[in-house]
């Protein structure tokens, strides 16, 4: 890992540390912390099995892109690339997660051009899922102002029927490899459009996408063992949507990891359902905890793993 990515590890783990504390602060944080540790243990195995479960669907998304490419890595290097990316969600938008291709690269010199796309891929139909999932949402609960958000939705649906056609995938690689992102890490670009284009043709696309929105579902599911835990009278598809309004506020702000606006989301939204704000925090945390920390962990000890074994 080069000296950039440990630096921005570094500093996103520093501000993280600061908004919990300012987080816990702010609320009657004896109570918070009490009601964290009393929090059933069976339970919160249960929601990592879960959020396990959501990890697993991921890699199955992403070693389908590995095949559609036909590149030849073996089964265990690539859950092992693919777990050692999940460090990298403390990341803007997750765009460090081209940490994938580099790892490829290094073990198997393949050309980052090649792999980079389905990082790309990965960010469209994940965030094209979520806006999807998360809209809907927005019109079930009714929440005041959400026509603003019902906008990304229409766009999400029509970017949705136009993926299929191949003029709009041709416009959209040509916008990736302007970005400074792309010129900087891959030297030949019509391997890197071939690739993209294969990704988001339609068949790999609406499969790919359907993985997505079972990920996110299941995520969902996570924070509703949590949040009924604490208030039994919470209503499944109210947390399910609640959950996915403040992910997508999170996603939309670009913050590393969505920390500091995931969570003030998340805890206004469940308050917002007369939950007292104790509950509120105190859930948020735990199912924080259970996802972008969990994940991050598992992608600290998967890098260490790619260190140490030999190809």
């Amino acid at each position: 890992m080069n000296t950039g990515l440990k630096k921005n590890i570094f500093f996103t783990l520093i501000f993280a540390t600061l908004f919990y504390f300012i987080f816990l602060i702010y609320s009657d944080y004896e109570v918070v912390i009490n009601s964290i540790v009393a929090f059933p243990i069976t339970k919160f195995i249960f929601t990592l099995l879960l959020i396990t479960i959501s990890i697993i669907l991921k890699f199955i998304r992403w070693h389908y892109y590995i095949f559609v490419l036909k590149i030849r890595v073996t089964f265990l290097d690539s859950v092992i690339v693919f777990l050692a990316g999940l460090i990298m969600s403390i990341s803007p938008g997750k765009i460090g997660e081209l940490l994938k291709s580099y790892l490829i690269k290094k073990r198997y010199d393949i050309p980052i051009s090649k792999t980079l796309p389905i990082i790309f891929a990965e960010r469209v139909i994940e965030f094209l899922a979520l806006i999807i999932l998360g809209t809907i949402g927005v019109t079930y609960l009714k929440i005041s102002g959400y026509t603003f958000i019902l906008f990304f939705f229409s766009i999400a649906v029509i970017a949705f029927i136009l993926f299929t056609r191949k003029q709009v995938i041709t416009k959209l690689i040509i916008f990736f490899t302007k970005l400074n992102i792309v010129k900087k890490n891959i030297h030949n670009l019509e391997i890197f459009k071939n690739s993209l284009s294969q990704l988001l043709e339609m068949k790999p696309f609406l499969y790919t996408f359907g993985i997505s929105i079972a990920a996110w579902i299941v995520e969902c599911l996570a924070f509703y063992s949590i949040i009924y835990e604490f208030d039994t009278f919470a209503a499944q598809l109210w947390s399910i949507f609640v959950y996915l309004i403040a992910i997508l506020f999170g996603a939309i702000s670009m913050l590393p990891g969505g920390i500091g606006s995931t969570e003030a989301s998340l805890t206004y939204l469940i308050t917002q359902n007369g939950v007292s704000e104790n509950i509120a925090i105190s859930s948020t945390i735990l199912i924080r905890v259970s996802t972008l920390w969990f994940s991050v962990l598992v992608g600290f000890l998967s890098l260490f793993v790619f260190y140490v074994k030999k190809k």
